[in-house]
């Protein structure tokens, strides 16, 4: 028996998107390049978790260089924000499973695009042209718009350049937490994790959302 994309080694590995057993090597080169991994996927997890340990000093220099842009303080003021925006992408990843870190960045990106030209006085929505985007794009503007045009009970108003720097945020984060690969999903497996480990309402003063 033969690893089915290469044809010449022998399977060792079950792999959930093709439902086959393929080859280790296979496995690591072909992986978010010509395999559409799921999160679920632990050889997917084992990769994200080996480069950051085998580059620990790169990783730690990409987080510093963040951390100089947005501190800690930046965090605990826009922790609401930021946890209910990576909600809303989450919640759609869990019914469009074909969604990828470059999608959801190209949303941001397109996003804080449209909010830079209403913080200048004009308006122009840059709605992006893929349709996966798109509605990533639809579901996060509607929950900012309705956020901007409703202040919370302590009657605080969005401020436009306060949407702005967090979607800024949210797109440095999430290039930082992808593999860079076409079909990558390291920044949305992160999502998961940050889930994962908070559950419920923090009363600490400590942010709750964390860099490394």
């Amino acid at each position: 028996m033969q690893c089915p994309l290469c044809g010449t080694r022998k399977p060792r590995r079950f792999c959930p998107a093709k439902s086959a057993q393929i080859c280790s090597i296979c496995c690591a080169t072909k992986r978010e390049v010509e395999i559409d991994c799921p999160v679920s996927c632990g050889y997917l997890r084992e990769g994200y978790n080996y480069a950051e340990v085998k580059n620990p000093l790169e990783q730690r220099a990409r987080t510093l260089s963040f951390e100089r842009t947005f501190d800690r303080t930046f965090l605990i003021a826009n922790e609401a924000l930021l946890m209910e925006l990576w909600q809303v992408i989450w919640e759609a990843f869990q019914s469009i499973r074909s969604l990828h870190d470059s999608d959801v960045i190209s949303a941001l990106a397109a996003l804080e695009k449209t909010y830079r030209t209403l913080d200048s006085g004009l308006y122009y929505d840059s709605r992006p042209e893929n349709s996966l985007q798109q509605l990533l794009y639809s579901k996060l503007k509607e929950h900012l718009d309705i956020k901007m045009q409703n202040p919370d009970v302590q009657q605080h108003h969005l401020k436009v350049s306060t949407v702005v720097d967090c979607l800024n945020f949210m797109q440095q984060f999430a290039q930082m937490k992808s593999s860079g690969r076409p079909l990558s999903r390291g920044f949305l497996l992160q999502l998961e994790e940050i889930f994962a480990r908070m559950p419920g309402k923090s009363t600490s003063a400590e942010p709750r959302i964390l860099l490394s």
